[in-house]
């Protein structure tokens, strides 16, 4: 009767582990298989995010006339030289920098640009803030220019930014949506027709509220 007895727990303690051990590898298969219905891509980090490419130029294309303030028209050539970064801005991702500083030799007046940001790879997104820094900028005036009524008789070379050399350009525009594998270059006008002048050419500087005010931006599909 004992032996009986003693059979009939072992079998049922027996019947427990097993019961215990199925209900253990059913979890772990569950588990497993949640963790793969999760992943469904190959890199296991969810799926890729869509881009976009943006570029930015510069250039100083000639409006045809010259700053009311300076007394007048006014005509002159020189080059525009200096450090420049370029960012833009959406909500959803925060300022984002498009590569630099880069140094530029800008030919003042003419439809030329220059590169300051070559193609970068940004989240497709809606974008409605772009700013350039400037640093160490100067525009350097040849001799013969005629400035509101001044003749320069001697090549002049203006500080762009006051006493730091330094202007930050930031504009608002109509909110712009760059999609899916769109390729987009922001361009910067500096119109430097509206702060290359008499006053500015006799102090040789421009105040950083002069070049923010008188830069236009514009977006070109590229």
């Amino acid at each position: 009767m004992r032996k009986e007895l003693t059979q009939g727990l072992m079998n049922s303690r027996g019947l427990s582990r097993i019961a215990s051990h199925g209900i253990a590898v059913g979890t772990i298969a569950l588990f497993a298989g949640g963790l793969v219905a999760c992943d469904g891509d190959d890199d296991g980090m969810g799926p890729d995010t869509e881009r976009a490419t943006v570029g930015a130029a510069m250039t100083d294309a000639p409006s045809g006339g010259g700053s009311e303030a300076a007394g007048g028209a006014s005509s002159y050539q020189g080059s525009f030289t200096g450090s420049v970064t370029a960012e833009i801005y959406a909500e959803a991702e925060g300022w984002i920098s498009l590569g630099g500083p880069a140094d530029v030799n800008l030919t003042l007046q003419s439809s030329d640009e220059t590169q300051v940001a070559a193609a970068v790879s940004v989240p497709a997104s809606t974008y409605s803030r772009v700013r350039f820094t400037l640093s160490g900028a100067r525009a350097a005036i040849q001799a013969g220019a005629s400035l509101g009524g001044l003749l320069l008789t001697a090549d002049v070379s203006i500080m762009v930014g006051g006493s730091d050399n330094m202007v930050v350009i930031e504009k608002t525009v109509p909110p712009f949506e760059l999609e899916a594998n769109a390729s987009t270059t922001v361009v910067f006008d500096l119109n430097s027709e509206v702060w290359v002048n008499s006053n500015n050419a006799q102090s040789e500087t421009t105040t950083d509220a002069e070049v923010e005010a008188a830069t236009a931006v514009f977006l070109r599909a590229s």
